[in-house]
């Protein structure tokens, strides 16, 4: 992915929000993570938040969280275990997972846009090898995951390098118009948040 290459998500929600960058949702991000102490957080924020979602007594359907984190797709799975603990009132594990994740995902504030395919950016979580494998030139397609603040929503999906993205409080995220960052394009996709 060179220079030409971008995925710009603009947050126009009520909330700040947190997005983390992977190649797809299996890749080994976490192996990438630049800073140990918070590699450190994440499996052991994964393996209480499987301990308390095992143990909780939350009504509808619920999946349980992975014990260790390794790609995309199990910090996304921790941080849906993490959002209905919290939105059941059963907050120490969710808390953790979901400060774990701030630490380690890319800081959008509310009605701020960031480039989360920018080297400088990525530079900030990802380690020197994990940045290049999230840059190369073969990656067409990016997958995403987004959190609100409060870790109330989550979303996660697959992308174009050349996409943006707008985060609202509608319940989507919905598709930029091409060359726009703000603007929505109404015929474009839409990705539901999980979550209020």
């Amino acid at each position: 992915m060179g220079a030409s290459h971008s995925i710009h998500i603009a947050n126009a929600s009520s909330k700040d929000i947190y997005v983390m960058a992977s190649l797809n949702p299996d890749w080994a991000v976490v192996d990438s993570i630049a800073d140990i102490g918070v590699k450190f957080l994440l499996g052991a924020a994964a393996g209480n938040l499987a301990t308390a979602t095992a143990t909780a007594l939350i009504p509808g359907p619920s999946s349980t969280p992975p014990k260790q984190i390794k790609s995309l797709k199990d910090i996304f799975s921790c941080l849906e275990a993490a959002r209905q603990l919290l939105s059941h009132k059963r907050a120490e594990a969710g808390v953790a997972m979901v400060d774990s994740f701030k630490r380690s995902a890319i800081h959008i504030p509310r009605g701020e846009f960031k480039n989360v395919m920018e080297r400088e950016i990525l530079g900030k979580h990802l380690s020197v090898d994990g940045i290049a494998s999230l840059l190369s030139g073969n990656a067409k397609n990016v997958s995403l995951v987004v959190m609100s603040e409060d870790g109330g929503r989550v979303a996660m999906w697959n992308t174009n390098s050349d996409h943006s993205w707008v985060c609202t409080d509608c319940g989507e995220i919905r598709r930029s118009k091409y060359g726009t960052i703000w603007q929505v394009n109404d015929k474009g996709r839409k990705v539901r948040w999980a979550g209020n």
